[in-house]
């Protein structure tokens, strides 16, 4: 077990920490609602989507006039395109970049429940 005060000290890049609300099922189930993630503030660099499978593939925690977003996206000229995972019932958002949206940084990590809070109660060992 490691501490969350020790966590920012731990990594190189500038971090802000940020939680997934729990209706928010934008990247589920690579993210799960109510999830913490690690958002590093110093990469907000869109590269060209090239990647092997949806765990190489960056997500980018974004805020915009409505709230935040955390997903993939790519830019396709001024137009920022905020993409849900495939399984998500969430769908695309398009923004106008950076008047409508703006990039808050890289996730970089992510800390989940792994079992609803109501599927698995806590039991008294008294």
């Amino acid at each position: 077990a490691l501490p969350i005060c020790t966590l920012h000290q731990r990594d190189t890049c500038l971090s802000q920490y940020a939680l997934i609300g729990l209706q928010d099922y934008t990247m589920y189930p690579l993210i799960r609602p109510g999830s913490l993630v690690q958002v590093a503030t110093d990469c907000k660099y869109l590269p060209p989507a090239l990647y092997k499978n949806e765990w190489e593939r960056p997500v980018y925690f974004m805020e915009s006039r409505t709230g935040f977003i955390c997903s993939w996206c790519e830019l396709n000229g001024k137009r920022l395109i905020c993409l849900p995972h495939p399984l998500s019932p969430v769908h695309i958002q398009e923004f106008e970049y950076p008047n409508e949206a703006e990039i808050i940084g890289r996730v970089v990590a992510v800390t989940a429940r792994l079992v609803s809070s109501d599927r698995c109660p806590v039991k008294s060992t008294r």
